[in-house]
């Protein structure tokens, strides 16, 4: 299901038959997907996330990219993610769960930071699946908006100008 906040790629059928065959390759767990998303606090270097969503089992792979001291949430983390399965809003939910929430949900972070104006630190960066009248495996790939970077950046200088000289 598609989840509005979320930017990158995005897979769109151009036909009705071309939607079916996607669908299918869907419910297969045959399309590969990968995101990334900087989420709140110090995560493990890698792991897997199986928290039931509405009753159903969910999975989600991931490894650690980057971690950024920050001054609001002591640490962001880079994250690479692989969900295995599709459940709605698996990886804002799985995040949350794990105490590390998505920086930006205002959904699922409960009481933690929500960034006013600067959106939900998730992007598809990496989509694979098989065409479904061709039959050739497709691969696209796309950078997480500058957005990212940026505020890494930004929150390590601010962590190295106010708390660094105490670290």
């Amino acid at each position: 299901s598609l989840d509005a906040l979320t930017s990158g790629l995005l897979l769109v059928a151009r036909s009705h038959s071309a939607a079916i065959g996607l669908g299918n390759q869907f419910e297969s767990k045959l399309v590969r997907k990968v995101y990334q998303a900087i989420a709140v606090g110090k995560t493990p270097e890698k792991g897997l996330l199986q928290y039931p969503i509405d009753g159903q089992e969910a999975y989600t792979e991931f490894r650690l990219l980057r971690k950024v001291r920050s001054l609001k949430t002591e640490w962001l983390s880079l994250m690479e993610l692989y969900p295995r399965t599709g459940r709605t809003h698996q990886l804002r939910r799985h995040l949350a769960e794990a105490g590390h929430p998505i920086l930006g949900d205002a959904l699922y972070s409960g009481n933690g930071p929500v960034l006013k104006g600067k959106g939900l630190f998730l992007c598809a960066t990496s989509l694979e699946f098989t065409h479904p009248a061709t039959g050739e495996t497709m691969h696209f790939t796309s950078s997480p908006p500058a957005k990212f970077e940026s505020f890494l950046q930004r929150s390590g200088q601010r962590w190295q100008k106010f708390r660094g000289r105490q670290a």
